[in-house]
């Protein structure tokens, strides 16, 4: 039942008394157990007063008269004492022991003297509670309302922070943190109760989570505590939604007495979008009347209700709609509320790291720079921009979006957390790394200075003596027997080099290991710390060398040849994909015969339009023709179509590793004027990208089985997909099994299901910093679109970029509205994005939404001419350098990227693409670039005249020796008696010995016994 009473409150302004007559709604709303009042409880409302005090005794008496009548739906029941409590002096936090209910009292003096923030501050009962929602079922803490949630299964204090845990509730494991910060610049300037959900899967299965946190506000005495907004103050019950202008308001106040506060009144403010809150804003906030909402279930239609009307005794409620929750990670929920004034100016908070030494490198390199930037200002700041200025340090930002570029930056605490890899020079080991992060408004500027001393790294190998000796066995050869002692770094295996040099050092012969004997785990690979001992046979490798100042060198040096790959002529060039940026041969620098460029009217993306027969054929080519041009950079998108009909007519026969070269298809361009042209034969590679659209449940078509093969091979030659409504999707009687089919290359599998929920608001889900959020178009965080829902896709690889906003309607709804996948192997890049239920053009932002898709689907969006090469092989394992000669006329651009093969050997595992010089360390043995182009607005085009890729190396750790080496053979003389010898006389025989040893001044004589 529903009772509806007129009651009078008294409000106090700063200079005089008024009376209000307001609208009170006391809602006992019924559930199907069909709950009714206890008799007293019954009567009580039948004699609300009017009067403020009166009223204070009647809430008592009722909540008594509830809780004595055992009465399970409506308010809580009266709970033990709550005994654990953290406070500050200014804010103060008191947690049942058995339920996890808190409430909050505060003392702006500090000195601990605390009045109520909330109703039920200092009682026995409760009258606020949190909602917790999992998989499509929710419960209050605290409350008999059904369903309700059980006893945590801990509430404990650790620190000034008090934990209420449920290890397992439907699948999930919740931990409740509560505690006070202070945030202000000044004790006292900004004192708060956070309160954090931190939830995570307890059963290793996949579910979706939601949270409200509803407080019953009241200041000091007064339980009709007036309630205003970042908005400003109406008196009126209210509803904020983020997907709804003007969205989620930074903060919110209750006030002791009235609006505006006098000086001495207390003013208490909750957080919603600012400090650790801003990582995930609530999706609704309301406030409004406490009897009229106390009862409220999950719908947002049962908060829409209370609204619109004056209210007396207040409350407000934070709401956060469902999320994926995978295994293994975890979802954060914050919130606060407290005291003072959020007025702190603009912040940056960051800590600079601290380094360690490491072999050949120190910990952590690359080095993520994270800062948390906060507008403290009771205004926003507009054309935003963060930077991290780097100097002339030499260290390069290898990830993260620099500068991170802010339309609207929201006050009141609204808060950014920007993140940024850095890579660090070996240059900079044993040297202070200095940097900057600035911060560039139309209202401000912020820079913080930075430093951190970067320690010298570790030598990878260090030596402590060298030697070696002939050995003197007359066996016929000369065997060399060489010894070294080394330590390597952490006892790791290392590769090292024997090398001698017979002219001082100026060139250098590496025996081969046939050379050598006993020589395994003492040179060559897997060689680690102690003394090593191999021979050389000397005689066999280099005869006939005597010298006694030969050079003996053990090195080590880090993997890699040290070669470079050089590219500059037309034969270089022709090895890459040039469908559409060409070898200009001669090349203008007059140096060879090949460069790369763009030529004007090559700078088109070609779309294949595949469409169910009988729908709409210029829906999606209308809005892409409309907008291509008015990003940056503006985009030239031609649009073929052909029926879906016919498109598996073509490719039928096609087969699993058959030549998808082979496949013509008929299609006809569709001008920008919607005339459709005659046919056309051409390659199914002669285009860039596929898309499929539009219709609702694609019409019902599907791709033939054939037809996905050729898709899937044309996706392995690094080209771009584009999915709509329903192409991967499933439900009864319409599931596109050979669509789903495609998961390799789309990320995408499909689950069966006969249930969804229908949006047309869409909300960023997905990090701000990625590429394809903002090229040619900046994506606004939340916008409208035609009617769509998710239909059984399951994403199992990429990334979900936006989803619908509401209410899912089963477990597995995750509301998918845009999703992006590259495949690393075949550099393939795919999108979905769920447009199309609605079969008419799209509106605005998912129009440039789709346009940003087409441009992510062409090579990533790095340009719109692209070039790439064949992979070549290059050996090294710190990255690689790259010099390249290039003219790029005023306003033109041109990208040079590099993907490197880690999987030394046989296998292949190809990383993403990093820009020139900001490449990581890897070990890698292949190598592939590529080249992206943009036109400026004369149709000039950059020229690329040659590229260099080295591996980056260093110089050479290594021990030397200087000896006598002789593999050349001793020379005998013999001298013969000048006359004839007879028989019995005394013969005396001469001779002479040379080359025995290596010094000039050898002996005269020898003695030979």
């Amino acid at each position: 039942m529903v009772r509806n009473k007129y009651v009078n409150f008294e409000k106090f302004g700063r200079c005089d008394m008024k009376i209000l007559r307001v609208l009170f709604v006391l809602a006992i709303l019924s559930l199907s157990i069909g709950d009714e009042l206890p008799p007293r409880a019954e009567a009580l409302l039948d004699s609300i007063p009017d009067d403020p005090a009166a009223y204070r005794i009647w809430k008592m008496r009722f909540l008594e008269a509830v809780n004595e009548g055992g009465f399970s739906s409506f308010t809580p029941v009266v709970m033990a004492p709550m005994d654990l409590t953290t406070h500050n002096g200014y804010v103060r936090a008191d947690v049942n022991e058995t339920t996890g209910v808190f409430e909050e009292g505060a003392d702006p003096s500090g000195r601990g003297s605390f009045v109520k923030l909330t109703y039920s501050f200092g009682r026995t009962w409760h009258t606020e509670w949190v909602m917790y929602w999992v998989d499509s079922m929710w419960a209050k803490t605290g409350t008999s309302w059904p369903p309700s949630m059980p006893p945590a299964s801990s509430v404990r204090k650790v620190g000034d922070t008090i934990f209420a845990i449920w290890n397992n509730w439907r699948g999930v494991r919740i931990k409740q943190m509560v505690y006070p910060v202070s945030l202000g610049r000044a004790p006292g300037d900004l004192e708060q109760i956070e309160f954090k959900a931190i939830l995570k899967s307890a059963d290793r299965d996949t579910h979706r989570v939601g949270l409200i946190v509803y407080y019953d506000t009241m200041l000091r005495n007064n339980d009709a505590a007036p309630i205003a907004t970042a908005f400003g103050f109406t008196g009126i019950a209210s509803i904020f939604f983020a997907s709804r202008p003007p969205g989620i308001p930074p903060i919110w106040h209750a006030y002791e007495r009235g609006f505006p506060p006098a000086p001495a009144d207390i003013v208490a403010t909750g957080i919603l979008t600012g400090f650790d809150a801003a990582a995930r804003p609530p999706d609704v906030f309301w406030y409004g009347s406490w009897p009229a909402s106390v009862g409220n279930r999950w719908q947002d239609s049962d908060w829409i209700a209370d609204t619109g009307s004056p209210f007396g005794d207040s409350a407000t409620m934070v709401k956060w709609y469902p999320v994926l929750l995978a295994p293994g990670d975890s979802v954060v929920f914050v919130t606060y509320y407290g005291i003072g004034e959020v007025d702190l100016g603009t912040t940056v908070s960051h800590s600079p790291p601290e380094f360690e030494p490491d072999c050949e490198n120190v910990i952590p390199n690359p080095f993520e720079v994270s800062a948390i930037v906060t507008n403290g200002n009771p205004h926003s700041l507009t054309d935003v921009r963060i930077i991290l200025d780097l100097g002339a340090s030499g260290a390069t930002v290898v990830s993260g979006v620099n500068p991170v570029v802010i339309d609207t930056f929201f006050g009141y605490g609204g808060t950014r957390i920007v993140n940024w890899d850095v890579l660090i020079p070996d240059s900079l080991f044993g040297d202070t790394l200095r940097y900057n992060i600035v911060l560039l408004s139309n209202e401000d500027t912020v820079v913080e200075h930075y430093q951190s001393y970067v320690p010298p790294d570790i030598p990878m190998v260090q030596f402590d003596s060298l030697w070696f000796f002939e050995e003197t066995d007359c066996d016929g050869r000369n065997v060399v027997h060489v010894c070294y002692d080394a330590t390597t770094c952490r006892d790791k295996f290392v590769h090292l080099d024997f090398g001698v040099s017979f002219d001082g050092g100026r060139t250098w012969h590496l025996p081969a290991y046939d050379k050598l004997e006993n020589w395994r785990h003492h040179i060559g690979d897997s060689v680690t710390t102690g003394v090593h001992c191999f021979d050389w046979k000397l005689s066999d490798d280099v005869p006939g060398v005597e010298l006694d100042s030969a050079v003996i060198s053990i090195s080590y040096h880090k993997f890699g040849t040290g070669d470079s790959a050089l590219f500059t002529t037309f034969a270089d060039f022709a090895r890459g994909d040039t469908s559409h940026v060409k070898i200009l041969s001669p090349d203008p620098d007059g140096l060879d015969d090949g460069a790369l460029w763009l030529p004007p009217g090559r700078d088109t993306i070609y779309v294949l339009q595949v469409y169910p027969d009988g729908h709409c054929r210029d829906c999606m080519s209308r809005a892409i023709y409309n907008y291509m041009g008015a990003g940056h950079p503006p985009l030239k998108i031609k649009i073929y179509i052909i029926p879906i009909s016919q498109f598996n007519a073509a490719c039928a026969g096609f087969t699993p590793g058959s030549d998808v070269d082979s496949v013509f298809v008929n299609a006809s361009y569709i001008d920008t004027a919607r005339v459709v042209h005659p046919a056309v034969r051409m390659r199914l590679t002669d285009f860039d990208i596929l898309a499929f659209g539009v219709a609702d449940s694609y019409g019902n078509r599907d791709l033939s089985a054939a037809a996905a093969d050729a898709v899937a091979a044309f996706a392995k030659k690094g080209r771009g997909l584009l999915l709509t409504h329903d192409t991967s999707g499933c439900s009864p009687g319409c599931c596109m099994t050979n669509f789903c089919s495609l998961t390799e290359i789309t990320g995408i599998a499909c689950t069966l299901t006969s249930t969804w929920t229908t949006f047309n608001i869409v909300h960023r889900v997905a990090d701000d910093t990625l590429f394809v959020l903002h090229h040619p178009f900046n994506i606004p965080d939340t916008f409208s679109v035609l009617l769509c829902h998710w239909k059984g896709q399951r994403i199992v690889s990429g990334t979900m970029l936006y989803q619908g906003t509401g209410i899912p309607s089963c477990p597995n709804d995750n509301l998918l509205y845009w999703q992006a996948y590259h495949n690393l192997r075949y550099n393939s890049f795919s999108s979905f994005y769920s447009y199309g239920h609605r079969e008419s053009v799209p509106m605005e932002w998912e129009a440039k939404a789709m346009i940003n898709s087409i441009y992510y689907s062409y090579h990533g969006g790095v340009g719109s001419g692209v070039y790439v090469s064949e992979p070549f092989p290059l050996e090294g394992e710190l990255g690689v350098e790259a010099d390249f000669s290039a003219d790029v006329p005023v306003g033109a651009n041109i990208i040079i990227e590099v993907a490197l093969d880690t999987c030394v050997g046989p296998d292949v595992c190809w990383t993403d693409w990093y820009r020139i010089g900001s490449v990581p360390s890897f070990y890698f043995d292949q190598v592939k670039y590529r080249v992206g182009m943009t036109l400026n607005e004369e149709n000039e085009s950059p020229i690329l005249h040659w590229l260099k890729i080295k591996p980056r190396v260093t110089n050479p750790t290594e021990i030397q020796v200087v000896g006598a080496l002789d593999s050349r053979a001793p020379r005998i003389s013999w001298h013969c008696p000048d006359s004839i010898v007879l028989f019995g006389d005394t013969l005396d025989i001469n001779f002479s010995v040379s080359d025995m040893f290596v010094n000039a001044a050898e002996p005269g004589t020898i003695l030979i016994d």
